[in-house]
């Protein structure tokens, strides 16, 4: 019987993309009675969603094993041990045009307005606050697969689809920093390669 099983050995925490599963033909006597059977479509509900658990390559995927996008604690699962999740508002500048996406990371850029009281004048100053990090979900959606795409509408033109936040996986610390950051001025995100 043809069972959909891991492509190659997945830590618990794995976001689960296509490469990561692949189908495999197991005697009728060794599958597991919760085995996803190809043919029955419930391989995509496997798309996107987090290993709650490892899995061997080669072993069977089931569904208790794997949090799905919209379970209650989908985003505890897709944080590392201590981290911690940080949500920013977006707009096309500042979110990289929108095409920022979870899985991404990027440096966080502060940029602020001073005032200089010694001569009246002011001026501006950006420095780098955060330094590659982890883009987790962007909106509400944890995979790219999951992006709303623009809406047009016959009464106006086309809604964007741009999004208007943007969560960040962080330590302590560096929440502190970033909330403070972005009492303190303008924050930017600025794509890594």
């Amino acid at each position: 019987i043809s069972v959909l099983v891991a492509a190659d050995a997945l830590p618990a925490g794995t976001l689960l993309r296509k490469d990561d599963m692949t189908w495999k033909a197991i005697p009728p006597n060794r599958v597991p009675p919760a085995a996803v059977r190809n043919g029955n479509g419930n391989d995509k509900e496997f798309l996107g969603a987090v290993t709650r658990r490892s899995f061997a390559a080669g072993e069977p995927l089931v569904m208790a094993g794997v949090i799905k996008p919209g379970d209650r604690d989908f985003l505890a699962a897709v944080l590392a041990p201590g981290m911690r999740a940080v949500s920013l508002p977006v707009d096309a500048a500042s979110g990289v045009a929108g095409l920022v996406q979870p899985g991404d990371y990027v440096d966080v850029i502060l940029a602020q307005s001073l005032n200089n009281s010694g001569n009246g004048g002011r001026s501006a100053v950006s420095e780098t606050v955060l330094h590659d990090v982890r883009v987790v979900a962007v909106d509400q959606w944890f995979s790219p697969d999951d992006k709303p795409h623009a809406v047009k509408s016959r009464f106006g033109p086309a809604s964007s689809s741009l999004p208007k936040t943007v969560t960040l996986e962080v330590n302590e610390q560096n929440a502190k920093r970033l909330l403070l950051a972005a009492q303190l001025g303008k924050i930017t995100l600025a794509m890594r390669a």
